[in-house]
């Protein structure tokens, strides 16, 4: 999602087990259940600390909305688009 490229071997896929997984982080939450609440905090927290933290790109204001639109398709884009305004 961040445009990075992955590069695999065919063979290694189809004779030596090799997995390739994604991981949506929305998806994860919805298996926590009564533990939801006090994961979240905790990842709030880590997130409030610098200590985890998401790749972001540039910022738009929305009169440049076209602009934004092209970075966001953009497969070497650095991180999430923004716009402000």
């Amino acid at each position: 999602m961040g445009g990075d490229t992955v590069t695999l071997k065919i063979m290694d896929l189809l004779f030596f087990r090799k997995v390739l997984k994604g991981f949506v982080v929305y998806n994860w939450i919805e298996t926590l259940g009564d533990k939801r609440e006090e994961t979240l905090k905790y990842v709030l927290d880590l997130i409030a600390k610098d200590i985890l933290k998401t790749a972001t790109g540039p910022e738009f204001p929305l009169e440049k909305y076209e602009d934004a639109l092209k970075a966001h398709t953009d497969p070497n884009r650095s991180g999430k688009i923004f716009l402000s305004g």
